[in-house]
C-alpha cells in the first residue's frame, strides 16, 4: 500500500536486510543504541537470507511486483467506475476486456523482470 500510494518510502538498514537486533532502544540510555552496523560480508548474508527456507529480508524485487501490480488493478477498475459506474449502466465487458489487454502490453514486462529478479534472489546457493 506504501508504494501504490506514495511518492518516497523510508525503510531502515535493519528491516531491509532482515536483521533481528534492535537498532534503537526508544526512551533507554545504552551504550548499544545507534551502534548496529552491517558486517563486511553484508551481501552475502543478504543473498543467503532471502535464499533461506524463512527470509526475513526484504526482497525489493517481489515488494516492487506487488504495488506494480496493485496499480494496474486500481487502473483497471477506475476506468471501469469511470466509464460507467456513475451513469450506472451495465460494463460492457469487451471495452474492459480491451483496456486490460491494453494496459497489459505495457506493463506486463515490467512485472516479468520484477518476477525474474525476485526469483533471482530466492535461488538456493
Amino acid at each position: 500500500e506504501m508504494l501504490v500510494s506514495g511518492k518516497k518510502v523510508q525503510i531502515s538498514f535493519a528491516d531491509f536486510f532482515g536483521i533481528p537486533e534492535r537498532y534503537n532502544a526508544k526512551g533507554t540510555k545504552s551504550y548499544k543504541n545507534w551502534k548496529l552496523r552491517l558486517n563486511s560480508n553484508y551481501q552475502d548474508d543478504y543473498y543467503k537470507n532471502l535464499s533461506s527456507d524463512n527470509p526475513t529480508a526484504l526482497n525489493m524485487p517481489e515488494v516492487l511486483k506487488i504495488a506494480v501490480q496493485a496499480r494496474k488493478d486500481m487502473n483497471i477498475m477506475s476506468h471501469v467506475y469511470d466509464m460507467y459506474g456513475k451513469k450506472g449502466l451495465p460494463v460492457d465487458d469487451s471495452e474492459v476486456a480491451n483496456y486490460r489487454a491494453e494496459l497489459n502490453k505495457k506493463v506486463n514486462p515490467i512485472l516479468e523482470k520484477l518476477e525474474h529478479y525476485e526469483n533471482v534472489l530466492k535461488e538456493k546457493e
